[in-house]
């Protein structure tokens, strides 16, 4: 379904009245001070269940009991009560009404309301649990102060601390958490302990430390620390921490081979990032049972930017079984025994796998020259939601989303819909497309297994906004919603922990200098949740990209990982592109690539534009223009 821009403008302003009347409740209930009685004079309204949330959220401090309960109590108040839920848990504490604590706060997850529970137990009498605050104890993460006194106790009680600190301490070295590992030091007891403890956070500072006389093989200790050591220096300087674990070896007359396998997949890994030739050896010896992922796949990485195809032929026989089924190893196998056969047998991988709908099924159908396919075969009962729209929590979802108020109608539909069959969960997608509401459409499709909903799960979304950017930049309107869909998932209001906005996911800072170099409008942070805005800033940026790299695949991975990253990887690793995209040492970028390309192919596929994904894969291609499908030979 596509909107026109009048349309969306429209929708737009009917967000803005909704969201008026809205925020003109909340209003009045924080200024005019309504007695509970003068507040359930709206109780006929739709949304009152969250204008009752906000009224005990006001007047928390003099809440009794009964109030809380019989909010909680209500059905029709279960959404609103997950907002509530946590203020009144906090609220709780400050009342220090250790009853309600012990019944409430068991089995949380949080450390600082475990902690609560914990206080609880002692206020009313009740044992610890030692097992459990030891637990919380072994982290390499700092913990709450409210925890310092259970860990305290539980450390007074053991006659002997140093195995539990050191242990933590090690898991500080490993989470880079060295704040952590050095306050750890003042619960040993003995001088002996401290300076064990002195000698981790001097290891921890210069990992090359670790051969000293401090070093003793038969300790499991210090056996633990070398391979921490390793660990951290493997991803500053691979070839000194691979010297480094030679003098470990050569200073161990006994080591664990468990030990040598995991030195090895830290200097392996490392040194497949460079790309640096000891990898291979290293990653040889890091997964005998060949069914590490990780490992396995930077041995595919080597080979491939050696173009040694009958290598990967030999490492696919050798491969675990689950490895063996996986897309991108049926790709890379399939591609490999096409070039050393020179011949496409009946039996190759490539030609099942090309029909696929994923990114390697993609790469399969170029490289046999046949079009790539969406696969899908919508056989679906017909659904009719009209009856659904009338459901209550569904009807207060559209009213939350109308008013602007995006994470209180998630919880909303998110509450009911997940509980529902799945013929209910494709019928919730097609009333949340209806309502333009495109991030819960393609995720409630997704809930009902029905995955051949494409016009659900990648709908036209914000089509207008989209569209006239691509026409303006003269970007290609498929690659758009490609990086939208990877980036946000139609979410308009989403916020990443990293502090990105909006349906491009873009950083403050990055939207100000685009708005800036090409005079969008842009005031504040809360523009980015305006999908004009964020579209035309997004495209912007990655128009910025495409001049800079000249190469779609570029900068794409450039809108993830950042263009200094993206210039030293294009120097580092080979240029033949889908071989470069398996050589991005970051993960998340690597993945995040792969989506985007697939995603573009489908969106290129529901729009019928004739691209396809293997033209920006193919070695020695140039982005030039959105008319000619942004390609031609060099």
């Amino acid at each position: 379904m596509r909107l026109t821009l009048s349309c969306i403008l429209l929708f737009g302003s009917s967000l803005a009245v909704a969201s008026t009347d809205f925020d003109a409740k909340l209003e009045r209930i924080d200024q005019a001070k309504l007695t509970e009685a003068q507040l359930f004079e709206w109780q006929e309204e739709l949304l009152f269940p969250h204008y009752h949330e906000h009224w005990l959220t006001q007047n928390i401090t003099t809440l009794d009991a009964g109030q809380v309960k019989r909010f909680r109590q209500n059905p029709a108040n279960r959404a609103a009560n997950w907002f509530f839920q946590p203020k009144w848990r906090d609220e709780l504490v400050r009342r220090q009404d250790w009853v309600t604590i012990n019944r409430v706060f068991a089995n949380q997850s949080d450390p600082e309301r475990i902690c609560y529970y914990f206080e609880s137990r002692q206020a009313l009498d009740q044992p610890l649990d030692t097992d459990a605050i030891e637990k919380l104890w072994l982290s390499g993460r700092s913990r709450p102060d409210n925890c310092d006194p259970f860990f305290k106790g539980w450390l007074d009680g053991l006659s002997d601390p140093t195995p539990v600190v050191w242990q933590r301490q090690l898991a500080a070295f490993y989470a880079r958490n060295g704040t952590l590992l050095r306050y750890l030091n003042r619960f040993y007891r003995d001088q002996e302990s401290q300076q064990l403890g002195q000698f981790l956070v001097r290891v921890y500072d210069d990992p090359t430390a670790i051969i000293s006389q401090r070093y003793d093989p038969s300790s499991e200790q210090m056996r633990g620390l070398a391979l921490a050591a390793v660990n951290r220096l493997a991803y500053r300087d691979p070839r000194s921490a691979s010297n480094l674990w030679s003098q470990i070896v050569k200073a161990s007359p006994a080591i664990d081979p468990a030990d040598v396998r995991t030195a090895s997949r830290y200097l392996g890994i490392a040194m497949a990032k460079l790309p640096l030739p000891e990898a291979a050896y290293w990653l040889a010896i890091a997964d005998p049972d060949k069914d590490d992922e990780l490992v396995q796949h930077w041995r595919l990485q080597i080979a491939l930017s050696q173009e040694d195809y009958p290598a990967i032929v030999a490492y696919y026989q050798d491969l675990s079984p689950s490895l063996q089924r996986s897309d991108q190893w049926l790709y890379w196998y399939g591609l490999a025994r096409y070039k050393t056969e020179g011949q496409l047998a009946d039996d190759n991988s490539l030609i099942a796998l090309s029909g696929q709908r994923l990114y390697y099924g993609f790469l399969a159908a170029g490289v046999l020259g046949t079009e790539p396919s969406l696969n899908a075969n919508p056989q679906y009962p017909p659904r009719d939601s009209s009856k659904l729209a009338q459901q209550p929590e569904l009807r207060r979802a559209k009213a939350l989303f109308l008013a602007g108020q995006t994470a209180r109608a998630q919880v909303e539909w998110n509450l009911w819909v997940r509980e529902q069959a799945n013929g209910v969960q494709h019928s919730a997608a097609e009333l949340a497309l209806n309502w333009g509401w495109y991030a819960k459409a393609s995720q409630s499709a997704g809930w009902s297994g029905r995955y051949d909903l494409i016009h659900l799960r990648y709908p036209d979304a914000y089509g207008a906004f989209i569209e006239d950017q691509a026409d303006r930049l003269n970007l290609p309107a498929f690659w758009l919603y490609g990086v939208m869909r990877q980036e946000s998932r139609y979410q308009h209001a989403a916020v990443s922990p990293a502090g990105a906005h909006g349906l491009m996911q873009l950083m403050p800072r990055t939207a100000r200098q685009v708005a800036t170099q090409h005079k969008v409008p842009y005031a504040t942070t809360a523009d980015l949740q305006q999908p004009g805005t964020n579209i035309a800033l997004g495209s912007n940026y990655l128009s910025d990209l495409i001049k800079r790299f000249e190469n779609p695949v570029y900068a794409t991975a450039a809108y993830n990982a950042g263009p200094s990253r993206v210039i030293q990887w294009r120097e580092r690793f080979p240029t033949e592109m889908t071989i470069w995209i398996e050589s991005i040492p970051f993960d998340e970028t690597r993945g995040y690539v792969k989506s985007v390309l697939a995603y573009s192919q489908i969106y290129a596929l529901t729009t019928k534009t004739g691209w396809r994904m293997s033209a920006w894969t193919t070695p020695g291609i140039s982005f030039v223009s959105n008319d000619s499908m942004a390609l031609v030979p060099q």
